[in-house]
């Protein structure tokens, strides 16, 4: 691989600005191809030897000016004959349980060091195993990546195909083999606020070069050469920017504050895309049922609405939430410092149903970080800065 880091940051970042018209239809039937073909790849790497759980499940997702996103979720558990171990870097800091792996013989010291023994032994098997696991993850996804991802026929050039490996923490475990001497008393403690263990694992590769691939431009070598490798570890500190204006968007628009549509706060999440820049992911709804046939709107301050009062008021509240989505992005977005200039933030709505309304299902809003960044310096106006901010809208 071209590049393989080790980062402490949340989750990911990249670039890329449009290619012709995106048929929606066409890129999500496109996307539910290449999703299937991924599950395939994964179902004939681990379909053996897997007793707890399997492969784990995936998705995929199109962003635009960022690229086609997968996501692939390991099951945390595999088996391998002698004991369960976990698909978690958390184990390689976990403590042993003493109190419970050896019962009531602590102060026993020979019994003591027998178990610290045994927990260092399985830490260091759990560590080799988990990093075979994650190669053969990401040999899975770099094979996806040269064999199929040129199925994503309307994919820009400049975009990215991105395949994250994300891995689930590992809470406290305790498994023991009283009838197997040879076999490991193993007690885990949950992660630790704080820690550093590697959360996600990122490949990235311009569409470009997966079309020179396939028109023999470049050996599959150099495809392999230039897809970026990036090993992510969770830092709270690193992220702090981040969490704020996650944090922002729950508090603007709880439905105590906002005059439009609200969050059921906190539900913002968000994760970091190389060399693409922030996504910011969404849910906002506008109005509780009462009962079967009545509505009340927490932001207008109304109750027992007719369904076709509360649609129409949906409705009617739509140009006022986007523009306070954009004025959420001017005021707050240009706190994230550790984007570049040329990576974005993006906020992705799913929208408050409606039925017959007429809205569309899903918002993406985004925005240069050099944009937020000159607006910030009063290089470009309120109405300039908010003139450059982009709303696809996803029906």
């Amino acid at each position: 691989m071209k590049k393989v880091s080790i980062v402490l940051l949340f989750f990911l970042t990249g670039s890329a600005v449009s290619w012709g018209q995106i048929d929606e239809d066409r890129m999500d039937r496109d996307l539910r191809v290449c999703e299937d073909v991924m599950r395939s790849l994964l179902r004939q790497e681990f379909q053996q030897g897997y007793r707890f759980g399997n492969y784990g499940g995936s998705e995929a997702d199109y962003v635009e000016n960022v690229g086609a996103i997968f996501k692939i979720s390991p099951n945390n558990y595999f088996w391998d004959g002698r004991g369960i171990y976990g698909i978690s870097s958390d184990l390689k800091d976990a403590s042993i349980t003493i109190q419970r792996a050896i019962g009531d013989a602590v102060d026993d010291k020979q019994i003591r060091e027998k178990a610290e023994a045994r927990r260092d032994k399985v830490a260091e098997e759990q560590q080799e195993k988990m990093e075979d696991i994650l190669d053969r993850y990401q040999q899975v996804a770099t094979n996806f990546i040269a064999d199929y991802a040129h199925l994503l026929s309307q994919l820009p050039p400049d975009e990215q195909v991105i395949v994250q490996i994300k891995l689930g923490r590992m809470p406290g475990v305790f498994f023991s083999s009283d009838d197997c001497d040879d076999c490991p008393v193993v007690a885990y403690a949950g992660s630790q606020e704080g820690s550093e263990s590697m959360d996600q694992v990122n490949l990235s590769v311009a569409m470009a070069d997966v079309e020179k691939y396939h028109q023999a431009k470049i050996s599959r070598e150099a495809l392999e050469e230039a897809i970026e490798v990036e090993r992510v570890t969770r830092n709270t500190a690193r992220d702090a920017n981040l969490e704020i204006f996650a944090s922002a968007l729950d508090k603007l628009f709880d439905q105590r504050v906002s005059n439009t549509y609200f969050i059921s706060s906190p539900s913002v999440s968000y994760e970091r895309l190389s060399n693409v820049g922030a996504i910011f992911n969404v849910k906002v709804y506008s109005s509780n049922i009462d009962s079967k046939d009545t509505y009340s709107m927490p932001t207008q301050g109304t109750e027992n609405m007719s369904k076709e009062a509360r649609n129409q008021k949906v409705k009617t509240l739509y140009p006022a939430f986007i523009d306070q989505m954009k004025d959420a992005l001017v005021d707050y977005g240009r706190i994230i410092n550790s984007l570049e200039d040329d990576n974005s933030v993006v906020i992705r709505v799913r929208m408050t149903e409606c039925e017959d309304c007429g809205l569309p299902d899903k918002v993406e809003l985004s925005v240069k970080m050099g944009d937020l960044k000159a607006f910030d310096m009063q290089k470009l106006s309120r109405d300039a800065i908010k003139g450059k901010i982009a709303v696809k809208e996803i029906k």
